[in-house]
Parts: structure tokens; sequence; C-alpha cells
């Protein structure tokens, strides 16, 4: 049986307990603890990442998309009286990030014909198409559509192929969508007379 030392003065409920048990019992304790110590740092630090991550792809939505910078339409000549190509001039957003024009999706509306428009060759039914005017570093290679900083773009809408009937006085809408980011929304209204062949719609 093994002898405790008694303290005089000290209660034997209170007295403590010596010996090699009790320092297995402490180097547990400390090991424990050492491992439920290394596990929270560790879930803290993926936590954080995961956090981090999360806060970049919501500035990066926020912050993508393109800024319009010009819409006018044209007449082939004087005598249509609905205007029958669209153009929109555009670049993009400060701070935003690259965006592949093959994702984008523009839709256009009179209010009484709707239509969605993806990348093609020619501008059609169901496609628009686009002229780099401006390609900054770094330059597009042939098939690649990528808008950068810098760069401005025209697209053409053909609206009187796709159906739409842009007589003087309509309202329309148009909607540029990429895949991540923020959609442009424009409306506008067509003047109220057509003088030229050219004419600003913003």
């Amino acid at each position: 049986m093994k002898k405790m030392r008694v303290v005089k003065g000290v209660p034997r409920d209170e007295q403590g307990d010596m010996g090699i048990g009790t320092l297995i019992i402490f180097i547990a304790m400390v090991l424990v603890a050492a491992v439920a110590a290394s596990v929270i740092v560790s879930t803290a630090y993926v936590l954080q990442q995961q956090a981090q991550d999360t806060a970049d792809q919501a500035i990066a939505e926020v912050s993508t998309g393109f800024r319009i910078v010009d819409v006018f339409g044209t007449r082939l000549n004087q005598t249509n009286t609905a205007i029958q190509v669209v153009y929109v001039k555009l670049g993009l957003m400060s701070g935003s990030s690259p965006i592949n024009f093959q994702d984008v999706v523009i839709e256009i509306d009179d209010g009484f014909t709707e239509a969605n428009l993806v990348l093609g060759s020619t501008a059609n039914t169901t496609c628009f198409n686009i002229t780099s005017l401006r390609d900054r570093e770094p330059l597009n290679t042939p098939g690649m559509y990528f808008v950068t900083s810098g760069d401005l773009l025209m697209v053409r809408l053909n609206v009187s192929e796709i159906g739409l009937s842009l007589q003087p006085q309509t309202q329309v809408t148009m909607k540029i969508i990429p895949k991540h980011g923020i959609p442009n929304y424009e409306r506008f209204t067509t003047p109220s007379a057509y003088t030229n062949v050219i004419m600003d719609l913003i």
C-alpha cells in the first residue's frame, strides 16, 4: 500500500498526491490541451481562409461589369421610318476583372418583342457581333474575346432583323449580362422625329 506524506496542519482531503501516476496524468492533460489548442487554431485558420475567399468573391462580383460609353442607332437611308441597327460602345468599370464576351448575354425589348442575344460572327436574329476599337495589353488573339482594363468595344445589334420596331418615341430596355458581375441596365426612348441617319439614343 502506497504511503502518503501527511503535512501538519493540512486536512487529509486537501493534501496532494505525488508520484509517477500523478506525473502521467499531468502530462496527459497537457497533451490533450495542446491537441485541443491545435485543433482550435487550425479550425480558426480554415474559417479565416473561407471568409477571405468569400470576401474576395463578393468584391469581384460587385466590381465586375461593363461601363456603357455611348448608344446610338442608324437607319440605312432617310426613307426608313425605324431604326434598324443599334450600336453600343462600352468598356469595363474601374477595378473590374476581365470579362469573356463569349459568356455575355444581351437582352433587348421594345415593349412588344424581346430578344436574348449571344456573341456571333454576324448580327442576326439570335446573335450580336463586336468590333474592337481599342485593345490594350494583353492583346486578344483570333478566337479570343476577353475584355480587359482599357479596352473599348463596339457591339452591333440588328434590331430590325430581330423583329423590334424602333419607331420614333419607342421606349427600349436593354440589359448586358456578364456571367459574373453586375448586369448593365439601360432604358432609353428613341427621338420624337428621325431627321438623321445616325441618332444618339442616350
